[in-house]
């Protein structure tokens, strides 16, 4: 293969390099290879085998520290130093294995750049770390998006690095909203009590996306700012509704999963970032005040109208984030 460019992704989770990688065969065709070493328990979802390298892996990565980065990179040095460079998910940190390469390292912020030094309070390695985005960003080694303004705004605060706003377009699922079921289904949250309400634990195990395209709508009780899942029923064009930004802020489960996320600073903050709030990206979502208004949400959407509208906004919505993921590409011109 002429030109290939070969890069290479360590990656805790499964969707956010999914989504990456979709674009990367779409702008390179054929003159790309991505290898991917997963070690997310849901591997099996995107039939990925499940990857555990030895220093840094799915047990231990939260107690990563300059050890066992020194260790990583000598054990593995001769098989990284074949790549033209790095793609860097979750978690951003991985990126200090790449840092001595020298090479290309294209980074997909999507959820607290500093994880897992936000939870585990490690100061000084966290600072060291900082300091070291901050070397590598100057050197022109990173390119850095970020999937969400909130994780953008956390990353130039904390860093002073500024990062692309580029919206996750989550197509690979190549499934298209019908809605013939007449019921609802409830992704995330304390149970809504309704009869015509399925909650997504009912499903059990290994269903498939075909089969969320056949609810009506489906009801999100975000635990986070920003999920992969949000952005793949988005893409779908299914409706979605959602809590208004007072509703969440008063809503004790969403502000304790927010905290053990990683949330420094002003929790109304975070939410005026979040993903579904964003009506530029993401409008005609509907938004529930209290459980009355949602009962009342329920009789009266018209979901093949809000479906048809998503329709028309996600193809300029594809568009827009596609040409934006082209042009953030140019890091790995320099391989070719």
């Amino acid at each position: 293969m002429a030109n290939c460019i070969k890069l290479f992704n360590l990656d805790l989770h499964i969707s956010v390099i999914s989504d990456v990688k979709s674009h990367l065969e779409r702008h390179f065709n054929e003159n790309i290879k991505i290898t991917e070493w997963c070690m997310s328990g849901h591997h099996f979802i995107m039939k990925k085998p499940k990857a555990n390298p030895n220093w840094v892996n799915a047990s231990n990565w939260q107690r990563i520290d300059k050890q066992a980065i020194n260790n990583f990179v000598t054990e593995y040095k001769d098989f990284l130093s074949e790549f033209d460079g790095f793609v860097v998910t979750h978690s951003p940190i991985f990126a200090l294995l790449y840092q001595g390469f020298n090479k290309p390292i294209y980074i997909v912020n999507s959820c607290r750049f500093d994880q897992p030094l936000c939870r585990t309070k490690n100061i000084e390695f966290r600072n060291y770390y900082i300091e070291q985005m901050q070397i590598m960003s100057k050197n022109g080694l990173l390119k850095i998006i970020s999937n969400n303004k909130a994780d953008q705004s956390y990353l130039l605060k904390e860093t002073g690095i500024q990062s692309i706003h580029i919206p996750s377009l989550c197509n690979y699922t190549k499934v298209l909203y019908t809605g013939k079921k007449n019921q609802f289904i409830q992704w995330s949250g304390e149970i809504i009590n309704n009869e015509n309400i399925v909650h997504k634990h009912s499903l059990g195990f290994g269903y498939s996306w075909s089969l969320i395209c056949e609810f009506k709508a489906i009801i999100h009780v975000p635990y986070e700012i920003s999920t992969m899942s949000l952005f793949e029923h988005y893409t779908s064009c299914i409706p979605l509704i959602i809590p208004t930004k007072r509703l969440l802020k008063e809503t004790a489960y969403s502000l304790q999963t927010f905290s053990a996320y990683g949330m420094k600073g002003d929790i109304n903050e975070w939410i005026e970032n979040a993903d579904f709030y964003d009506k530029e990206n993401m409008p005609f979502i509907t938004y529930y005040d209290n459980q009355e208004h949602l009962q009342l949400i329920l009789q009266e959407i018209d979901c093949k109208q809000i479906h048809l509208k998503m329709v028309e906004h996600n193809k300029k919505r594809q568009l827009l984030i596609e040409n934006a993921m082209d042009e953030s590409f140019k890091i790995f011109k320099s391989t070719i």
